[in-house]
């Protein structure tokens, strides 16, 4: 056999299971940290038999959508969480991580895993088309609420994991790197509106530039300064999307929480690179 009629052979083997991989449906499983239980990871697969077909809402472009998957809530009843787990953080393929508290009832039942996109035919692929934006690779959470404009949803993309975790035990983690235990000032809102797409020290979420190792400039700029396009912007210009970058606009942060948020930042680059 030639090599390029072995090469074009590999790729289609290649090319073949990949596809039974998505149709498969599978989602890496970690646990940990959770006190007193050992770090572990599973993968777990969904076939066709196991998905529901639904027409949904997807806060990601505000339109409906033919999907087959599974709801989160499903996934969480199935993995029967250990005892010390309160959380599942969600990973996603461009570095997010999204904590669900598994206590939050409501939010859960806004999110459903899809495996699958389709169209009113009942054709279906394992790529998601988005309006106005790249199409994501399967599975894709989609989240459900209209009208919330602190849907952290709107800018995930392909999920490739799911974390059981306990709260308090992952938060003393990512607060390593600080020297700083999470019951500091400032801790919860950088939990709530920043961790999911910022890392600390090289711990957390890598969508975004680390708090403490790139972002240097932002303490020394005053929280609320109107910033000259040609000087390093405030944390206020960012947070509320006066300057250029993919970061979110957070319109609904006021002006006190960037304030908390800033002396918390100071607070904590200082105590890292002391």
């Amino acid at each position: 056999m030639s090599i390029s009629r072995l090469i074009l052979v590999l790729c289609c083997v290649v090319g073949h299971r990949l596809a039974d991989a998505g149709e498969l449906g599978s989602i890496t499983i970690e646990v940990g940290p959770i006190p007193g239980v050992a770090n572990d990871n599973r993968i777990v697969n969904f076939d066709t038999g196991a998905r529901h077909k639904r027409q949904l809402y997807d806060a990601h472009d505000a339109k409906l959508h033919h999907v087959r998957g599974i709801e989160l809530g499903e996934l969480i009843a199935q993995l029967g969480a250990p005892k010390g787990a309160d959380t599942l953080v969600l990973h996603f393929a461009n570095g997010m991580q999204v904590p669900v508290r598994l206590a939050d009832k409501d939010l859960i039942q806004h999110l459903f895993i899809a495996f699958e996109h389709g169209d009113p035919t009942g054709a279906f692929v394992t790529t998601y088309p988005l309006l106005a934006a790249p199409a994501i690779r399967c599975p894709k959470i989609v989240y459900t609420r209209e009208n919330d404009p602190t849907a952290l949803w709107r800018h995930t993309t392909q999920l490739t994991s799911v974390r059981l975790v306990n709260w308090a035990a992952l938060q003393a983690l990512l607060a390593q790197p600080s020297r700083q235990l999470p019951s500091v000032a400032g801790w919860k809102l950088y939990s709530r509106n920043c961790q999911p797409c910022h890392g600390m020290g090289g711990q957390g979420a890598q969508r975004g530039p680390d708090f403490i190792s790139d972002l240097d400039a932002y303490r020394r700029v005053p929280p609320l300064a109107e910033s000259d396009p040609s000087d390093q912007p405030s944390l206020h210009d960012k947070v509320k999307g006066r300057v250029g970058g993919d970061m979110p606009t957070l319109d609904y942060i006021s002006n006190s929480e960037i304030k908390e948020l800033w002396r918390f930042l100071h607070s904590v680059h200082k105590g890292a690179t002391k």
